[in-house]
C-alpha cells in the first residue's frame, strides 16, 4: 500500500507532463475503440446485407450446381425431403428455382436472371420485400407479376405496371415466352440483382422453363447468424448421402470472408501503431522523471533498496497512469461507438453509395460496440506503455549510487 502511495505521488510531481500524457493516451484509447467498433459495425452490415438482402446464412444446393448453374440440377423430389429436414426452431428456409432469359420492353432488350421464389418463404429468409424502390413485392396470388432490378428497369425503361416479355430457353427445348407486368422495382442491393434480376413466382417460372415442382436451391436463414457454421455441420450430417452441398455465406462469398479477415489484420496493426506512438509519451514521461529524481534514485540505492524494486515503482507509475488513461479513454470511446450506434455515420456527403465484392453498402455506418473490442483496447494500450516504461525502468536500475548522488539538478 505504502509503495503505491508512494508511486502516486511521483506521478503528480510535474502535474502538466502528467496530464498531457494522460491527453495523448486516453485520445489513442479512445480513437482505437471508436475504430474497433466502426470496423466490427462495417462488417456486419457487409454480412447481413449478403445474407438478408440476397443469398441467405446457409444455401443447399444438389453438388455441383453451384459451380455449373446447370438448369437440370436441381434437387430431387423437389427438395420436399430437404425442407421437412431444415423445419425446425430457429431456422427459416425458402425454395429457389433459377435461370436465364431475355427481357425486353418495346425495342429494349436485355440478358437477365430469372429468380423463382415462394413469396411467403422468402419474405422469411431475406428482406428483399422491405428494399422497395417502388411498387410493391410479390404475394402468392401475384400469378404473371415480377420484381426488378433498380438498373435492370432503368435499362429497360420500365415503370411500375409496365409490360414485359420474357423469352428463354425451357427444359424440355421448346423456347419459353410469356408476358409479365411489372409489380415493383428493387433498391440498388448489389451488381448482380441490379442489373439483371427478374424476381417471379417459382410456379410461374417453373412453367416458363417446363420445370414444375423442381428446386434448384434452398435458402436457410438463422436466427442466430452466429451459429452458422455448427448449423452447416448437423445439416450435412443430416443431409449425407443425398447428393447435395451445404454452403454458408463463407463459401457463397469468400472474397468477403477474405476482406474481413485481411480488415481484423488491419485493424490490429493499426492498435498496435497507434498505442506505439502514444507509448512515446510514456517513454519521454518516465525519462524526464528519471532525469529529475537521478539523486533521488541514487540516495535510495545507496539505503539498500534494490534495482529490482526501483523497477517495480517506475512499472507501478506507468500502470496507474494507464489506468488513469483507461478511465478517460474508455469513456470516450465507449460514449462515441454508442452514439454511432444508436445514430449512424452518414457518409452520404462523400459519395452516393459504394460497393464492396459486388454488394451495394450503405453509406450510413453504424458502430458495434463490443466488450472484445474494448477490452483489447485496454489491454494493448497497458502492455504497450509497460514495455515503454521498461528502458528507463532498466536504466534507473542501473544507476551507480555514487554518480547519481552526485549529479547536479
Amino acid at each position: 500500500m505504502v509503495i503505491i502511495k508512494l508511486a502516486w505521488r511521483n506521478l503528480w510531481r510535474n502535474v502538466r507532463r502528467t496530464l498531457i500524457t494522460i491527453s495523448a493516451m486516453s485520445l489513442a484509447l479512445g480513437i482505437m475503440i471508436l475504430t474497433i467498433s466502426l470496423v466490427e459495425g462495417m462488417h456486419r452490415q457487409m454480412v447481413h446485407y449478403a445474407t438478408r438482402l440476397f443469398a441467405g446464412d446457409i444455401q443447399i444446393n444438389k453438388k455441383g450446381y453451384f459451380e455449373s448453374k446447370d438448369i437440370y440440377d436441381y434437387l430431387s423430389g423437389g427438395g420436399a425431403d430437404i425442407l421437412s429436414a431444415v423445419r425446425r426452431p430457429g431456422l427459416h428456409a425458402s425454395p429457389r428455382l433459377f435461370g436465364s432469359g431475355l427481357a425486353s420492353s418495346g425495342e429494349n432488350s436485355i440478358g437477365v436472371m430469372l429468380w423463382g421464389i415462394d413469396p411467403q418463404q422468402e419474405r422469411r429468409v431475406t428482406e428483399l420485400n422491405s428494399h422497395l424502390l417502388k411498387g410493391g413485392f410479390l404475394t402468392s396470388r401475384s400469378g404473371n407479376e415480377v420484381v426488378l432490378g433498380k438498373m435492370l428497369a432503368e435499362s429497360l425503361k420500365v415503370d411500375v405496371g409496365d409490360e414485359l416479355v420474357i423469352l428463354t430457353q425451357a427444359a424440355d427445348g421448346s423456347l419459353g415466352n410469356e408476358i409479365f407486368y411489372v409489380r415493383g422495382v428493387l433498391q440498388s442491393i448489389g451488381d448482380e440483382i441490379d442489373r439483371g434480376a427478374v424476381i417471379m413466382g417459382i410456379d410461374e417460372l417453373g412453367k416458363l422453363l417446363v420445370l414444375p415442382d423442381k428446386v434448384h436451391e434452398i435458402a436457410i436463414s438463422l436466427n442466430r447468424p452466429e451459429m452458422v457454421d455448427g448449423i452447416q455441420a448437423q445439416l450435412e450430417k443430416i443431409l449425407e448421402g443425398k447428393g447435395v452441398e451445404v454452403l454458408t455465406w463463407k463459401e457463397i462469398f469468400p472474397q468477403i470472408k477474405e476482406m474481413l479477415e485481411l480488415n481484423q489484420v488491419w485493424m490490429y496493426i493499426m492498435l498496435l501503431i497507434v498505442f506505439g506512438l502514444a507509448s512515446l509519451g510514456v517513454l519521454n514521461t518516465m525519462l524526464m522523471a528519471l532525469f529529475e529524481r537521478t539523486r533521488e534514485f541514487g540516495l535510495v540505492m545507496a539505503l539498500g533498496l534494490r534495482p529490482l524494486s526501483i523497477v517495480g515503482m517506475i512499472l507501478l507509475e506507468t500502470l496507474l497512469l494507464s489506468l488513469l488513461s483507461t478511465v478517460v479513454g474508455a469513456a470516450v470511446g465507449i460514449g462515441l461507438s454508442s452514439y454511432l450506434a444508436a445514430h449512424g455515420w452518414n457518409l452520404s456527403r462523400f459519395s452516393e453509395g459504394f460497393s464492396m465484392s459486388g454488394l451495394t453498402v450503405s453509406t450510413t455506418i453504424y458502430a458495434h460496440l463490443s466488450m472484445e473490442g474494448v477490452l483489447a483496447s485496454i489491454i494493448c494500450m497497458i502492455l504497450v506503455s509497460l514495455v515503454a516504461a521498461f528502458y528507463p525502468a532498466i536504466k534507473a536500475a542501473r544507476l551507480e549510487p555514487v554518480s547519481a548522488l552526485s549529479t547536479v539538478g
